[in-house]
């Protein structure tokens, strides 16, 4: 019961949460968490930091931080349709931020267009090599959301890869090309694509194929049926092998964390662009400098749309509690869905977690109403916290 000693008018809160995908961005969540708070305590210092993963939010949150401009590009979007995405480039620096979203997110297809057979990276590895030509010497690319599983194919036929059958046709970038690649060559890659300073933010530690590769693992949620998991996973398995036969990366890649982030992309930016993978809730921490005020807060508040066991995997709000954790800061989480027990919680180093649902309500009712129901939890959280001392 330490956990509950706070100093009432004075007390300090960290709000720091992620995005509540279909409902709120992480900007929004933060806003009505702030609100809750002040509400409950008018007197209370808030710090805000809204935070993300390398999922949707990514680029907003580190142009916000870097101030960095903002670039617009029409590129395919998964299905090949034109759509206007951007990126953000600090020209002095030479750094380039892409979030793959733009270009090949699940966010751009209606649910009867998702399926990963058919979807492609190629927006992607357009805007990549649109930031390399506009003078980026360092580019910081988010994977999350991603609606494909080409294992990046699309990624590399846009810096200039061929990939071929086995009667040496050339084949178009797509899950559903994987199984029938027969021949890869870079001969055509031009030498400013060849060598390339790259750090992926990802947020989940999966590899290429398998039993918890990318396609058995989250190609069902991007709209594939049991039998396009089956070939999505044959085809991923392939792409690998061929790569290797050709000599292109090592057989232990498709085995490395975070390999078969957003379809198997985590994989190909390694392979083709030499890339490397790190935490997406790290590399928002380092460039907001939120580690920093652990040591001078009484209470954090962070909260995603869902928490599950995925939550302690690198994401947000598993690595906000941990931080908290280790400076004995009060942990709480609020949530649209909690699918946790609470000894699951109390294992991610939460102190408390809920669901802002107040009643049975329809998914549509929810989505409307999350900005007031995070509201309003909160301030009955504040006034339980502000109200409980020394345990009692």
């Amino acid at each position: 019961m330490q956990y509950l000693i706070l100093v009432g008018l004075n007390m300090k809160v960290l709000i720091a949460p992620d995005k509540f995908k279909g409902a709120l961005t992480a900007p929004e969540v933060a806003n009505a968490i702030q609100i809750g708070v002040k509400r409950a305590l008018p007197d209370a210092e808030t710090l805000v930091f809204s935070m993300a993963d390398g999922g949707e939010g990514t680029l907003d949150l580190l142009l916000k931080q870097t101030r960095g401009v903002r670039k617009k590009v029409r590129v395919p979007d998964p299905l090949m349709r034109e759509v206007i995405a951007t990126y953000g480039l600090l020209e002095p620096e030479g750094t380039a931020y892409i979030e793959m979203a733009q270009a090949s997110g699940l966010l751009l297809l209606a649910p009867k267009e998702q399926n990963p057979l058919h979807t492609s990276t190629l927006g992607t590895g357009l805007l990549i090599r649109h930031a390399i030509e506009a003078g980026a010497k360092r580019l910081v690319v988010g994977i999350g959301g991603s609606a494909t599983c080409d294992g990046g194919m699309g990624v590399a036929v846009a810096l200039g890869w061929e990939f071929r059958d086995k009667s040496g046709n050339l084949l178009a970038p797509s899950g559903a090309a994987l199984p029938h690649i027969a021949q890869v060559s870079a001969v055509n890659v031009p030498p400013t694509l060849r060598i390339i300073d790259m750090v992926v933010a990802c947020d989940v530690s999966n590899p290429l194929f398998g039993k918890n590769g990318a396609a058995q693992e989250y190609a069902p949620q991007k709209g594939a049926s049991p039998e396009a998991v089956i070939q999505l996973d044959s085809g991923l398995r392939n792409l690998a092998n061929r790569l290797v036969q050709f000599g292109f990366g090592s057989d232990k890649t498709a085995f490395l964390p975070g390999s078969g982030a957003a379809g198997g992309l985590g994989f190909g930016l390694q392979v083709f662009c030499g890339a490397r993978l790190q935490s997406g809730t790290e590399l928002l921490m380092q460039h907001s400098g939120i580690t920093g005020h652990f040591s001078h807060i009484d209470l954090l508040i962070t909260g995603e749309g869902k928490l599950d066991t995925q939550s302690a995997t690198g994401k947000v709000v598993g690595r906000l509690a941990e931080e908290a954790q280790k400076h004995g800061v009060p942990a709480i989480a609020l949530c649209g869905t909690l699918a946790l027990l609470p000894e699951e919680t109390q294992a991610l180093g939460l102190t408390y977690a809920a669901s802002v649902l107040s009643h049975p309500m329809q998914l549509e009712e929810a989505l409307n109403q999350t900005a007031k129901l995070l509201t309003e939890h909160t301030t009955h959280l504040i006034q339980l916290f502000n109200a409980t001392k020394y345990g009692r």
